[in-house]
């Protein structure tokens, strides 16, 4: 599923995991990759206790451009209710 600018994969586990990308191909210099992975690890952490259940979670960054803190958390706190609200149905 799509969360802009993130794109989550998941799946039910036993304990929860989770995996943060930044695409070599789309950020060619490592700092700017590292920038992304922490910004999402931050919005990960802040949002994290919003997860209901145990689950192995892909997110991966997919826009061009590095965009705002406040937008990448934004996108994370989407994904983390669609995936509860997934787990629902």
């Amino acid at each position: 599923m799509t969360c802009f600018p993130i794109r989550v994969t998941y799946r039910p586990a036993t304990d929860t995991q989770v995996l943060i990308w930044a695409p070599k191909s789309l950020f060619k210099h490592a700092v700017d990759r590292n920038r992304l992975r922490r910004q999402m690890r931050e919005a990960w952490r802040l949002n994290q206790h919003l997860l209901v259940g145990n689950w192995q979670i892909a997110f991966n960054y997919m826009d061009k451009q590095m965009l705002d803190y406040k937008t990448i958390a934004h996108g994370m706190l989407k994904a983390i209710q669609k995936i509860n609200k997934n787990s629902d149905a």
